[in-house]
């Protein structure tokens, strides 16, 4: 039994919506936004349950005013996908999400 790690940055185009990140073979698909940078280390194969994953703002950008919160999280989680859901509001937008998923295959 070995590991199995997946990283990547999720480049959004819509200030509020989602990717599913599809662990093997790794891809994101939507048309919210696109997988950049993507990486997979470790041992081939599925992941034997719901993976470890870490979500992380990477670039925000911000209008003008103050008081308005960004979020990110994860919608959906099986053995072979995630659904990365984010929110923002009007005139504020979180442009990369970076993740790391690792799980035993």
């Amino acid at each position: 039994m070995g590991l199995r790690v997946l990283t990547g940055i999720i480049v959004t185009n819509t200030e509020s919506g989602d990717v599913t990140i599809s662990f093997n073979p790794h891809t994101v698909t939507g048309t919210d936004g696109q997988g950049s940078k993507m990486f997979a280390r470790g041992d081939s194969g599925d992941f034997n349950g719901r993976p470890g994953r870490v979500f992380a703002l990477r670039r925000l950008v911000l209008g003008e005013g103050q008081g308005h919160s960004l979020r990110i999280r994860d919608r959906q989680v099986t053995s072979d996908h995630v659904v990365v859901a984010w929110v923002s509001p009007e005139n504020r937008r979180i442009a990369h999400i970076s993740y790391m998923i690792v799980g035993e295959v």
